[in-house]
């Protein structure tokens, strides 16, 4: 399953620059409340709690550097998967939120293009879907479980 995934969403030197900066601690601990409130979206109680969460988790260490370091990894060439994409054999879900402003739907929809037999399911949120309708992200997720291993089970006899 993939869920809003940056690694298949080409980086501009101007993101990677931001990526740079988001790994700087004053200055992720000083931007991360505006900037986690814009790219969530937050629509649901679920979505406001995982924002506060999140920016709780920026105040101090150990919280600050491991986000520090995370967004450190997004500027680093090996972050890039998308020549890995066509390559993916096993049965994939993309899940994508439509109002995600940061990385958009449009990169979801190329992703489940490139990988072979991906599905794409779309919700209406930001980039948190997962949050933002859990009951649905659930459903989903365990239909979608249900098919790719069914498709991997041998048949059982009576």
């Amino acid at each position: 399953m993939i869920v809003d995934g940056g690694g298949f969403a080409g980086r501009s030197p101007f993101v990677r620059a931001f990526c740079a900066l988001m790994a700087r601690p004053r200055f992720l601990h000083a931007i991360y409340p505006a900037f986690s409130a814009l790219y969530m979206r937050a629509r649901t109680d679920a979505d406001r709690r995982a924002r506060d969460i999140g920016v709780a988790t920026t105040r101090k260490d150990p919280g600050l550097g491991a986000v520090c370091e995370l967004w450190r990894s997004f500027a680093s060439p090996e972050h890039d998967l998308r020549r890995q994409a066509p390559s993916i054999s096993a049965p994939t879900l993309v899940v994508w939120g439509k109002r995600d402003p940061v990385i958009p739907l449009r990169v979801g929809r190329r992703i489940a293009a490139l990988i072979p037999g991906a599905q794409l399911s779309v919700f209406d949120s930001g980039h948190v879907p997962h949050t933002t309708d859990p009951e649905r992200f659930a459903a989903e997720l365990s239909a979608f479980a249900d098919r790719a291993l069914g498709s991997v089970r041998s048949p059982t006899t009576a």
